[in-house]
């Protein structure tokens, strides 16, 4: 008379199948990050390598009204901003133009402009002279480096 089988036979090959595919799931992030790195995270360490990057970025920025009772009526707003600056860390200089309200980069006197040499800070509006103004680049640009805040939400 055949034995009857109740499945233990199965028991030990189903859990190790179940252990080897629960570790390799958690595996699987490092191996494909190892494999193919985030581009954000690439980029910059290509840039703290060269010391010195150039960059460019175009900004959108949308208001929207709060839903209440005293706003209704109002639209949403828009404003397109364009950023082109550098920065060398080894010589300790960074610049940025700011383009908006219908500037254009095929007209850079129509732009607003700062550069920090050894902290010390200038300004100008279009191809006017530089004036000294306060060095606020640590506000948006630690240590003289756009990235500084990429870099901390990469990591």
């Amino acid at each position: 008379m055949p034995r009857s089988t109740d499945g233990r036979h199965l028991f030990y090959p189903a859990l190790c199948l179940a252990l080897l595919l629960t570790i390799g799931l958690a595996l699987l992030p490092r191996v494909a990050a190892a494999v193919s790195p985030n581009p954000a995270i690439a980029a910059w360490q290509r840039a703290q390598q060269s010391g010195a990057y150039n960059f460019s970025a175009d900004i959108t920025q949308s208001r929207t009204p709060r839903p209440l009772a005293s706003n209704i009526g109002q639209a949403s707003q828009a404003e397109e901003l364009r950023l082109e600056g550098s920065t060398d860390l080894r010589a300790h200089t960074m610049s940025m133009r700011l383009f908006s309200q219908g500037g254009s980069t095929l007209i850079p006197s129509s732009g607003i402009e700062v550069k920090v040499e050894n902290d010390t800070a200038f300004g100008r509006q279009g191809d006017g002279a530089w004036q000294p103004i306060d060095n606020a680049a640590g506000l948006f640009a630690p240590d003289g480096d756009f990235l500084t805040y990429l870099a901390a939400l990469i990591a």
